[in-house]
């Protein structure tokens, strides 16, 4: 049974909105913990002052700094191996009265700066969950992410709520940053898909139109064309099943000159042989 460790660290107190819900990173993707460990880290959440530290599954497990959890500092930590993974709430969440980050009206998206000097934007991928995080509110110091198998931080969406400071993203391995910003309208990609979606839509339209137009233009009804002779070979074939067939002989009699088989042919030459005739 999950349980809420007493320890208190900090002074910090967030009502939560509505119900939130908790990740943990499983090394591919955010897994969503169980209905049972929910409603324990939702209570957490709430408690006043709010626990540094929430023991699950009886003790198999400690997330440390749940007391910054929205702001990307808590990790899962198992007791037996040491091994962590980080914790965070999906994306948006709402908590308390605090401001959201200041961001472009309409349209945005992040792009980070190359070895060269040059702007990059992200996938599109990453474009919808890093636009998510910076929706919350309050909006988190550092995100975690992945990227072409890196993992990254991308920290300072919280100093936005203030309109100002800038953004980094850091590799966890190399301790490597590089800048990061926020540019007004759609990503580039996203663009063009767009476009290539609307070009789609107008010539299908078009297509629709034109074969409307040509339908509607056609006096009648389409029949499909008569083969050239197929009249007097059909009349042909109809004459050739009417033609009267000669007449089979029903009684097989081995034929004896003089005989009874050669008195029945004469009799049926002269009475039916006639009929083959015409």
């Amino acid at each position: 049974m999950a349980a809420v460790r007493s320890t208190v660290v900090g002074n910090s107190h967030l009502e939560a909105v509505g119900v939130v819900q908790f990740e943990f990173w499983n090394g591919a993707t955010f897994q969503m913990y169980s209905e049972e460990d929910q409603h324990v880290l939702q209570e957490a959440l709430e408690a006043y002052p709010r626990p540094s530290e929430v023991s699950l599954a009886g003790g198999m497990y400690v997330i440390k700094g749940f007391d910054g959890v929205e702001h990307g500092k808590a990790v899962q930590m198992n007791t037996s191996t040491n091994f962590e993974r980080i914790v965070r709430l999906k994306p948006p969440y709402k908590l308390g009265a605090h401001l959201p980050a200041h961001l472009p009206d309409g349209a945005f998206h992040f792009v980070f700066e190359d070895e060269q000097g040059e702007w990059q934007p992200y996938s599109q991928r990453l474009q919808y969950e890093l636009s998510q995080s910076a929706r919350c509110s309050p909006p988190p110091a550092q995100v975690f992410f992945v990227a072409r198998g890196h993992s990254y931080w991308l920290v300072g969406l919280d100093r936005l709520s203030n309109g100002g400071g800038e953004l980094t993203q850091q590799n966890l391995k190399t301790g490597k940053s590089r800048r990061v910003a926020m540019w007004s309208g759609e990503a580039p990609a996203a663009a063009a898909r767009r476009a290539a979606f609307s070009a789609s839509g107008a010539a299908s339209s078009s297509s629709l139109a034109t074969a409307s137009s040509l339908a509607s233009s056609v006096p009648g009804p389409i029949t499909a064309p008569r083969l050239l002779g197929s009249a007097p070979r059909a009349a042909a074939e109809e004459a050739q099943k009417k033609k009267p067939s000669a007449p089979q002989a029903s009684l097989v009699v081995p034929f004896v000159p003089g005989g009874p088989a050669a008195a029945l042919a004469a009799y049926w030459w002269k009475n039916k042989g006639s009929e083959t005739r015409e």
